[in-house]
């Protein structure tokens, strides 16, 4: 079961995979869920913001890319 998942590495490798996979909805969720985490690292959060935009630019919502991948650079 993907929704007792707590750890911010599991669930944004996950997110990235499903990303691969174009289970582009699922990997949002793992995504969003990895950034939210209080654990999570500089690098892992750098990670995850950009295969967010990855996401987000697949699914057509080009502001909230825009936002993640400016994140990221800063």
């Amino acid at each position: 079961d993907h929704t007792v998942i707590r750890d911010e590495r599991v669930l944004a490798a996950s997110g990235y995979l499903l990303l691969l996979l174009g289970r582009l909805p699922e990997a949002e969720d793992r995504l969003r869920r990895a950034l939210a985490s209080p654990l999570i690292s500089q690098l892992g959060r750098v990670d995850a913001l950009y295969n967010l935009g990855c996401v987000l630019a697949r699914t057509g919502n080009e502001a909230e890319c825009r936002t993640c991948l400016e994140q990221v650079v800063s």
